[in-house]
């Protein structure tokens, strides 16, 4: 499985549209498209420029044995997805209760793979990122300043479920390019028949790319994956996270909505925890006076209040340094965490 929940806990999957909805006009006036973007369309428009990938996240096997890795209800008759989506879509969407998604499919990324992203230091370097919202958009291939800022975690059947690609099944790990011999009998949820899906795949083929005065082309892989138009068309850490779509008329269960830079304070509080948790240090009090500094600077950074949750990144950072030089931990696992702590304080601060 390409991201699975690592270092952090994790997603995408993912992203991305709410079906037949307009996102109104696009672009807007003034907008002006970054060139890495406009690179990772053209590079995805010719399939001989793209890589297979043998790792791609699968839902279940051909038995219906769930995938171990992702995160599952209790009798795992549901899996849990993850939009990335604008703030005026939300309102679709009703915490704690089922919805029957009648506008449309929706695009999604498994929630153990969304979340895994941020815990993977070949993708996601706390240290160099500027901006969380730019690298979610270029993880999932939307344009820049494209208006996301929300996160939202379903709990789908994994029957409602399928690849946007030319081999829609969810279980394989591995897309090729062309139709699979021989095709399902069976259309993906949302589809009437199998026919009606290699139309629709075939027209989104033929537009994808185009760009216009009212249209901007999409790098949309059609194997399986996201681009991440992070890299450039030559690396292939391009290759992002698994993409579903969740198929029209569908009933699903809305776990929680998450303003993106609260869904990655928890991610990275999370992950903090977790690092020290299962560091080598000898005395447990010692890990609870980290953890405590760690839920304090959480804390303070939700109250708006700044200059305290600093005041606690330097006790926690010099605690942190007073362990390495006694040898209590490894430099490489500071490192880390001190990367996890600079992104909370910058990405994930607001003022009061």
């Amino acid at each position: 499985m390409m991201r699975q929940i690592c270092c952090i806990t994790m997603f995408f999957m993912i992203v991305a549209t709410a079906g037949t909805r307009s996102w109104g006009a696009w672009p807007p006036a003034g907008w002006v498209m970054d060139a890495a973007y406009s690179n990772a369309v053209v590079n995805a428009s010719d399939y001989s420029q793209l890589p297979v990938a043998h790792d791609l996240t699968w839902i279940w096997d051909s038995s219906h044995n769930p995938n171990p890795f992702l995160e599952w209800s209790n009798d795992t008759d549901w899996v849990k997805v993850s939009v990335f989506t604008r703030a005026s879509y939300t309102n679709s969407y009703h915490v704690g209760g089922l919805t029957t998604n009648s506008w449309g499919m929706i695009w999604v990324a498994t929630t153990a793979d969304f979340k895994g992203f941020f815990g993977d230091t070949n993708y996601y370097q706390p240290s160099v990122m500027t901006n969380v919202y730019r690298r979610v958009e270029q993880l999932f291939g939307l344009p820049n300043d494209y208006g996301c800022s929300n996160v939202v975690e379903l709990f789908v059947h994994p029957e409602d479920l399928s690849r946007p690609a030319w081999d829609y099944q969810i279980t394989n790990q591995s897309v090729a390019f062309g139709w699979p011999n021989p095709m399902p009998t069976v259309p993906p949820a949302g589809f009437a028949s199998v026919s009606d899906y290699t139309t629709w795949f075939s027209n989104r083929l033929d537009t994808i790319y185009t760009f216009g005065s009212n249209s901007v082309g999409y790098p949309w892989t059609g194997l399986g994956y996201t681009y991440d138009w992070y890299y450039s068309t030559d690396d292939p850490r391009r290759v992002g996270p698994a993409e579903f779509i969740v198929g029209k008329n569908s009933v699903f269960y809305t776990a929680g909505i998450y303003e993106l830079s609260d869904y990655v304070q928890s991610i990275l509080v999370d992950d903090l925890i977790a690092q020290v948790q299962q560091s080598p240090l000898p005395k447990l009090g010692k890990k609870r006076i980290l953890i405590r500094q760690i839920n304090l600077m959480d804390r303070y950074l939700r109250m708006g209040k700044l200059h305290r949750a600093n005041a606690v990144e330097r006790a926690f950072a010099s605690r942190l340094r007073n362990l390495v030089r006694h040898d209590k931990l490894d430099a490489a696992t500071v490192a880390w965490m001190t990367a996890c702590v600079e992104q909370l304080l910058r990405d994930c601060g607001r003022p009061a």
